[in-house]
């Protein structure tokens, strides 16, 4: 369902910027994937994915690091983080005057 999709997407942008029809589209894009596969594209898009999550784990550990150990307030663990989110969540809700007048949470 999910690749029926993906092709049916990409014939779509391939119709709306060459004008080339939909089925013929959806023909020919598999023909394109696989060729671009058994030229040696496999290994690229197999390097590309690894390099693209390495980047994305360095950003996770990033994160966690200025969220939990920086700022005016280091956070510290994650028990201090739920405490903080409890407290959040006990807080009144807005009136529907408050709404009305504005007030967003």
């Amino acid at each position: 369902l999910v690749s029926s999709m993906l092709l049916l997407g990409g014939s779509a942008i391939v119709n709306a910027l060459t004008g080339m029809d939909v089925r013929v589209a959806s023909f020919l894009l598999p023909w394109g994937m696989l060729s671009y596969a058994v030229s040696g594209g496999l290994k690229a898009t197999f390097l590309a994915s690894y390099m693209y999550m390495v980047v994305i784990f360095a950003g996770v550990i990033l994160f966690v690091v200025v969220v939990f150990a920086s700022g005016i307030e280091p956070l510290g663990d994650a028990v201090r983080v739920h405490e903080r989110l409890t407290a959040i969540a006990a807080l009144p809700a807005p009136t529907a005057d408050e709404l009305a007048a504005g007030y967003h949470c």
